[in-house]
């Protein structure tokens, strides 16, 4: 570590490098709280929404790539409503 000159980290220093990355990766944000041992996902959203896609797009991009998808010839013969 002197060496490289890198800082001393605990392992508890990085829930918040984990959580961010989870969340901006898209990671579902109940699995991120369990993983760090919430009970609940409030913390998370409090702490770390700023990181959650969905809540920094709210555009409706995501919402709208469901319908941008190009449709394969066939597909939508062979759907079932």
């Amino acid at each position: 570590m002197q060496k490289t000159k890198l800082q001393h980290r605990r392992m508890y220093d990085t829930r918040h490098t984990f959580a961010s990355w989870a969340l901006a990766a898209g990671e579902s944000p109940e699995w991120v709280a369990r993983t760090l041992g919430h009970v609940n996902t409030s913390m998370v959203y409090k702490t770390y929404g700023r990181y959650i896609p969905n809540l920094k797009r709210k555009d409706g991009s995501s919402f709208e790539k469901q319908f941008t998808r190009p449709i394969i010839e066939g597909n939508l013969r062979q759907a079932q409503f």
